[in-house]
């Protein structure tokens, strides 16, 4: 398998959305109820995907294998209590 890793655009979003719910719920999905799962994976919709990879405070990385999406890693501002000293990003999804 051939992994390759580029910047993701507004052009991703709808497979973004539909990677990171199928992962988040793959991997956490047992430690919810139904109703509280499907309320959070609404995070993970196309538009809340194109709404920050329109927006220049956020950088998605991606990984592709066979023209697919199967990885990513999303940086953003930092919304931790702690004062940055100087330019910060925190990883926000893996």
């Amino acid at each position: 398998m051939s992994i390759s890793y580029r910047n993701a655009d507004a052009a991703d979003a709808a497979a973004l959305a539909e990677l990171g719910a199928s992962t988040f719920t793959h991997t956490f999905g047992h430690l919810y109820q139904p109703d509280d799962l499907e309320l959070f994976l609404q995070n993970h919709s196309p538009e809340n995907w194109d709404k920050e990879l329109n927006d220049p405070a956020f950088e998605v990385r991606v990984a592709e294998s066979g023209g697919k999406l199967v990885g990513y890693v999303k940086l953003g501002p930092p919304h931790l209590p702690f004062e940055p000293r100087g330019e910060a990003a925190e990883p926000r999804q893996l």
